[in-house]
């Protein structure tokens, strides 16, 4: 079986024998792409033909005669007639490739959002729930690769010195200011719009300083672990024992592949021509700024349900203008607050798309390292 029809319909060139054009399997082509290099092959021996008078190859109809045969007016028109058709059908003139079909396996689910995961989790609504209360922690979305909190802490609120020994911590800031110590950096002070994280088995601690809470998000892995140095020994909890563990082997994991411990959002927006920026680059963790403009992205075709993602969940957050998803289920979703949560499950058909007149920026958060795999109906 084809694995491609448009490929299935492309006549085949003449055989190494000469014959007649038919069904590619007629010629004891069994695949696609070997059908697709003869198209270009084709092409190519027309091309180079042409330009040194070379005799005709064998994907002209007439045989060599004594090796000695040339191109004439007629065979150059026989052979481009030939060709240019099926070069142009099957995508080798232009270099295309084969866009074949695959079978998935996908869960038939009626709703895809469970736990604390929704389709959208508006700030505006977060911040009116927990009222005037300065110190609040609220689980925003979870599941078996990404948990995210939001942590309002109020001035002076100060975390403790600790580590994750084999996952990275990262934090997005929506209001108030931070002062950061992660291990083997200069101090800083993180505000509004600041993202910072901390690699593996990397000692740090942060305070609110100021006289206004922050608010931030937190992003990490389920499950991580958390270790405290020796002065720095955590209370009990119930069900829990703690140890007293060496840890001779521990070695703060660099910053690579791009990686910084802080950057701000507003000033590489303060760059119009600023497209997007890999914040977080790792093998578990990923979190990806995009910006655009509505105007400068296609118009979405009628009952293109966009694409899916087998393996993993997507995150986007809100951080500048509008952002809409179209969700398989749901429908048409818009995040229009700054910290705004659009949630996609695992399998869920969606198409997003910045909204609105202005700029649009997102943070994309997944644990698979981009582009993930975009599979489509369509």
């Amino acid at each position: 079986m084809w694995p491609n029809r448009r490929c299935s319909r492309i006549s085949r060139p003449f055989g190494d024998q000469g014959g007649v054009i038919g069904d590619p399997d007629a010629a004891g082509i069994t695949d696609c792409r070997q059908h697709q290099q003869r198209a270009r092959n084709c092409w190519q021996d027309f091309a180079i033909s042409q330009l040194s008078a070379a005799p005709a190859l064998p994907c002209r109809s007439r045989k060599w005669q004594n090796g000695k045969t040339f191109m004439t007016l007629l065979s150059v028109l026989e052979r481009l007639a030939r060709c240019l058709p099926m070069a142009l059908a099957s995508g080798a003139l232009f270099g295309q490739t084969p866009d074949p079909r695959y079978w998935a396996s996908r869960p038939i689910a009626e709703n895809r959002w469970t736990g604390p995961n929704r389709p959208i989790i508006k700030m505006a609504e977060l911040r009116a729930r927990h009222g005037q209360e300065a110190r609040w922690r609220e689980v925003v979305f979870s599941d078996s690769h990404l948990r995210g909190e939001y942590v309002s802490a109020p001035a002076g609120d100060r975390v403790g010195s600790r580590f994750h020994p084999d996952t990275r911590i990262y934090w997005i800031i929506f209001d108030g200011k931070i002062r950061f110590e992660i291990e083997g950096q200069k101090p800083f002070t993180a505000s509004k719009g600041s993202m910072v994280q901390v690699p593996k088995q990397s000692l740090y601690s942060f305070e609110t300083i100021g006289d206004a809470p922050s608010v931030r998000l937190e992003v990490t892995i389920p499950g991580a672990s958390t270790m405290y140095p020796g002065d720095s020994k955590p209370a009990p909890h119930k069900g829990v024992e703690v140890l007293a563990v060496r840890a001779p082997a521990r070695k703060p994991e660099p910053f690579e592949h791009g990686n910084q411990p802080h950057i701000n959002l507003y000033e590489l927006t303060k760059d119009p021509a600023y497209g997007d920026t890999f914040f977080v680059d790792h093998d578990n963790a990923i979190a990806h700024i995009v910006c655009a403009y509505a105007k400068d992205k296609p118009a979405i075709v009628p009952g293109d349900r966009g694409h899916y993602h087998a393996e993993g969940a997507e995150v986007f957050i809100n951080l500048m203008g509008q952002n809409r998803i179209i969700f398989e289920g749901p429908g048409a979703v818009t995040a229009s607050g700054q910290g705004d949560i659009l949630y996609v499950p695992r399998y869920a058909f969606h198409n997003p798309r910045p909204e609105g007149p202005e700029r649009s920026c997102r943070l994309v958060l997944s644990a698979y390292r981009e582009p993930l795999l975009q599979l489509r109906d369509k």
